[in-house]
């Protein structure tokens, strides 16, 4: 058929100049430009010469005017009038209505088209579910502005095996979703650049649940309203590359999120940047269970939502290398900020020089039960939550290493402004120059910590309460536990190391619980700490004489085991003087603030007590030894005063003795010697090995004051036995107890 022929469902004289031209440009393969004058003027024009009918076009597409040039039929500036309707049409060609105005509605339900372009033109609508475009969709630049409940721009089911390109677009819709593009299939890439996107109601401003995109999804200076619902709703979406979200700026409401993408798939990287998703009453981004096989990444990002379950959502995400969020802020003033929870991260995560500003008492950020397979670096950020934790990372798993460093987090809860309950670190944990507050309760709640290396701890901790500052029971620590720049102020019940065990040296300088530098006298340190059964294997900064000061003054309960573990590291050091010493403290303390109530009776008590000034428990016999010596001496001088001392005129209480058998004289008594008197004291005090003194010179105890002074005698003779059993005993180590 040649140009010059117009056979078809028209005559030549039902046909316009313009569409008569239209069809020998289909069958040549060009472009027909129908008009200069621009869309927004051909959407108002009343010039017939302007018109092309919707009818002849959908003639053409279905090879009622014969074969047509593969490079379809192509319109630009013409004024399409009537319904253009290709519902189920199967097009011999692809058609291109270029800065036309569309009038009244397209309808191509389960067409299938080769290609279909509709640059720069205005619509009214166009309802296409479960098209198939052979190539690529374009609607750059396009503007439609609908009224209806059914979508203005809809394309649900449907398949396009090229790139579908909405650079541009301009859509509203005041019904309803303004682009529903619900499980359509695209084999290549969907870019919406520039687009600018406005719909109402729960269902969206713009839909694609289920979608399957097989390369890249780009969203680059893209904006979403809605003022009733969701911006963008992208529920099980499928992305076979990356999905770039740049320059984005989404309004949306209620509790379905801004931004919703709620187990999403995307093959390779997601990043977010430069862009801002606000929502007012509700999650400005809810992408739980999201899976990402690469990177995740939010850079220069402002969000700001407001529901308990967080503003930015991700609990359950699975990412396939590294997360970050970087240079941004996120605010909730009724809920968590950063919600990832459950988060499987198979690399690391970066935090950089972010806020991040939640309520409530699942905490600003959560990281709770996620895993992280590479390092945790938070670095720079400012984390507040007036009631609640700033930072809640219970039972986090990290693989390797998790350092904290310039962070400043405040929180107003009992339970820990930073919490890290039942958390794994695998490498090292490291707390540097990390300001934490918390007005109600813990500023560090670590309950069951684990760090397989180093715990280094460079904190300015402010607590309230009476359950710690810093809360480590129960923790371990396979490394060294560095106290580096760690200061502690609020509460004084300061520091919580029960049952921790820490696998090499404590190096903590006691200047963190105690600024005095007396260590054997009692100070007015208010901070106290609970270390019951706390473990190391030695210690470093700290001076083991500033530790037992800890132990002793600053302990908020007496308690054996602190000073037995100290005692036995020294004495594992080789210094078994100092065990000794931290031992007789010990019993010392356990006198002095347990009381008697760790006692079986009061005499126990008293027992103690002397055990304590005479032979230091039993690990320092020597003054025991001195004291006996003294009693001997006392007993010597006893014997003597007894041969000064008359009991009737010419008689003195210690004299001769009477050989047996032989009378006695009525005349004067024989003194002793000197040498005898002191024999006659030593031997009266001796339990044990008499001199034989008795038998030449002894007391007359006829007598009242021979009586007193045998008393005497008698009395250093028992403190003499006392004396000597707790020297054997002590020396023998049987009067040793370990409580």
């Amino acid at each position: 058929m040649n140009d010059s022929s117009d056979d078809g469902p028209h005559t030549g004289a039902d046909l316009t100049d313009h569409e008569r031209e239209l069809i020998k440009a289909a069958r040549r393969g060009s472009e027909m430009v129908c008009s200069s004058q621009e869309v927004s003027e051909l959407f108002s024009s009343a010039n017939p010469a302007v018109e092309i009918r919707a009818e002849l076009i959908r003639d053409l597409l279905i090879g009622r005017y014969g074969a047509l040039d593969p490079r379809g039929v192509r319109v630009r500036r013409a004024r399409i009038v009537g319904e253009l309707d290709l519902d189920r049409v199967s097009g011999i060609t692809g058609f291109a209505l270029v800065e036309c105005a569309v009038v009244d509605h397209i309808k191509a339900e389960y067409a299938v088209l080769p290609s279909l372009s509709l640059l720069g033109s205005r619509i009214a609508s166009i309802h296409a579910d479960g098209v198939r475009i052979e190539q690529d969709l374009n609607l750059e630049q396009m503007y439609v502005a609908a009224n209806l409940s059914g979508g203005a721009i809809r394309l649900i089911l449907g398949h396009v095996k090229g790139q579908f390109i909405c650079d541009g677009l301009n859509a509203s819709n005041q019904a309803g979703p303004a682009v529903l593009i619900d499980s359509i299939k695209v084999d290549a890439d969907v870019f919406l650049r520039g687009a600018r996107i406005g719909g109402v109601g729960d269902e969206g401003a713009i839909r694609m649940p289920t979608a399957k995109i097989g390369g890249q999804l780009t969203l680059d200076d893209f904006q979403a309203a809605n003022s009733s619902g969701p911006a963008v709703i992208a529920d099980g979406m499928s992305v076979g590359s990356n999905l770039y979200l740049q320059k984005l700026e989404l309004v949306g409401s209620g509790s379905h999120g801004a931004l919703r993408c709620l187990n999403a798939a995307i093959g390779g990287q997601l990043l977010v940047k430069e862009s801002s998703v606000f929502n007012l009453s509700g999650p400005a981004i809810c992408a739980d269970g999201i899976d990402v096989g690469s990177d995740a990444i939010f850079r220069d990002v402002r969000f700001s939502g407001r529901d308990a379950d967080g503003a930015v959502r991700l609990p359950g995400a699975q990412i396939g290398r590294q997360f970050e969020f970087v240079d941004s802020e996120v605010i909730n003033d009724a809920g968590v900020a950063l919600q990832v929870e459950g988060v499987d991260v198979r690399g690391k995560i970066f935090l950089r020089r972010c806020k991040f500003e939640g309520e409530g008492r699942s905490g600003a950020v959560r990281f709770a039960t996620a895993h992280v397979g590479g390092v945790v670096e938070i670095t720079d950020i400012e984390a507040v939550n007036s009631s609640g934790p700033a930072l809640h990372a219970d039972s986090l798993r990290v693989d390797t290493h998790f350092v904290v460093k310039r962070v400043k987090a405040h929180g107003n809860s009992k339970t820990g402004a930073i919490r890290l309950s039942g958390a794994r670190i695998t490498g090292q944990l490291d707390l540097e120059d990390v300001e934490v507050v918390n007005d109600e309760g813990s500023a560090l709640f670590a309950d069951g910590l684990y760090v397989g290396a180093n715990l280094v701890m460079g904190m300015n901790a402010r607590g309230a309460g009476t359950r710690g500052t810093v809360r480590l029971p129960g923790a371990h620590i396979g490394g060294q536990f560095v106290g580096k720049d760690f200061r502690l102020a609020g509460a004084t019940h300061a520091l919580v190391l029960e049952g921790a065990y820490v696998g090499a040296g404590l190096h903590f300088p006691a200047k963190v619980v105690c600024l005095s530098h007396v260590r054997d006298e009692k100070c007015g340190g208010r901070f106290r700490v609970s270390i019951g059964d706390l473990k190391f294997a030695s210690l470093a900064i700290c001076d083991w004489r500033d530790w037992l000061h800890i132990i002793r003054f600053h302990a908020v309960a007496y308690e054996p085991q602190p000073f037995q573990h100290l005692a036995s590291v020294e004495r594992a050091a080789g210094h078994d003087g100092n065990a000794t010493h931290i031992l007789i403290t010990q019993q010392r303390d356990r006198r002095a603030r347990a009381g008697r109530r760790t006692f079986y009776s009061s005499s126990a008590w008293v027992f103690h007590a002397m055990m304590g000034f005479l032979i230091r428990y039993g690990y320092r016999t020597g003054r025991a030894f001195g004291v006996l010596f003294i009693l001997l001496i006392l007993a010597g001088i006893t014997g003597y005063w007894a041969g000064q001392v008359e009991t009737r005129p010419g008689h003195h209480v210690a004299e001769r003795t009477v050989p047996t058998g032989a009378m006695s004289s009525a005349g004067p008594g024989v003194p002793c010697s000197s040498i005898e008197l002191i024999g006659l004291g030593l031997d009266r005090g001796l339990p044990l090995g008499p001199t034989g003194v008795r038998g030449r010179c002894d007391i007359d105890m006829a007598t009242g004051r021979g009586s007193f002074f045998a008393a005497i005698i008698w009395f250093i003779q028992a403190l003499v036995w006392f004396l000597l059993t707790l020297a054997i005993v002590g020396y023998t180590n049987l009067v040793r107890k370990p409580g």
